[in-house]
Order: C-alpha cells, then structure tokens, then sequence
C-alpha cells in the first residue's frame, strides 16, 4: 500500500468516528505528541489539548 492509499485510509476512519461521535476512539489514532493547526489558530501539540479542541468543536455543532 502507498503512502496516499494509507492515508486515504485513516482518513476514512477518522471521518467515520467522528460522524459516530466515537471520541474516545477518534482520539487515538492521535499520538501523544501530535500537531494540530486550526485555522487561524495558534499550533496546537499533544493529544490532551487535541482532545479537548475536538471535544468543544463537536459540542458547537451539536448546538446547531
């Protein structure tokens, strides 16, 4: 399997939990150490602080 198929792949998986509202398991596929880079946000790096901006975003869209 190449690079972009791989990728294509956790791709799909993250987009699915995130759509079955799976945290605990979207979460893990991020490790300890990751980066994030929100849109017109500061740099975001470790899991912790990754978990918590993906915990507050799904709670925005839940309120719509």
């Amino acid at each position: 399997m190449d690079i972009s198929q791989a990728f294509a792949n956790l791709n799909s998986r993250f987009v699915e939990l995130v759509n079955g509202h799976d945290a605990h398991r979207r979460m893990a596929l991020f490790s300890d150490d990751a980066v994030l880079v929100p849109a017109g946000q500061p740099t975001v790096i470790g899991r912790e602080v990754a978990t918590k901006i993906w915990n507050h975003l799904e709670k925005l869209v839940s309120a719509d």
